[in-house]
């Protein structure tokens, strides 16, 4: 069985806040990338023994439609996606998966859980998932939020791909 946990998101803003295409975002993260070109790039920082990559999907055209960062391990996976819609306006979607048994038992990797969480970066203005009736926990999100950002602004191996500097 497999549970999808998603939350609301509330916005934590540091100034005069933007206009933000959410709806583009979102479009953007659920779009498929099964059918465009696709880079793999090694990881310089790896999270786990079990390794991971980097992935750069492109347009027909050349240009970046998303970098995906796979961690995996041995009682899970994690996929981190990052696009963007123009300068300064960007999503993360974190994918975490958890496996009913690791991997080196007999029962393989069947999918035990899956949550997911969409981070939106609209300039000065952070949109985090927090759950209701939780307001404390928007700072712990918005904590989550920007460093789930460093690890593509941080990378060496993939700031050429990046559309945008932070």
């Amino acid at each position: 069985m497999v549970n999808v946990i998603a939350v609301p998101i509330i916005i934590m803003s540091l100034g005069g806040g933007a206009e933000c295409p959410l709806g583009a975002l979102v479009e953007s993260l659920n779009a498929s990338l099964a059918r465009l070109p696709v880079k793999e790039v090694p990881l310089a920082k790896r999270e786990s023994t079990e390794g991971g990559s980097w992935n750069v999907y492109t347009t027909r055209s050349g240009g970046v439609r998303a970098i995906v960062r796979k961690d995996y391990g041995e009682t899970g996976r994690r996929e981190v996606t990052f696009v963007s819609v123009n300068r300064g306006v960007f999503a993360i979607r974190e994918l975490a998966v958890e496996y009913e048994a690791p991997l080196s038992a007999e029962a393989g990797a069947n999918t035990r859980k899956e949550t997911v969480r969409d981070y939106f970066f609209c300039g000065d203005v952070m949109y985090v998932p927090v759950h209701k009736g939780r307001l404390e926990d928007a700072h712990a999100a918005a904590v989550r939020a920007e460093g789930l950002a460093d690890l593509f602004f941080v990378a060496a191996e993939i700031r050429q791909f990046l559309p945008l500097r932070r």
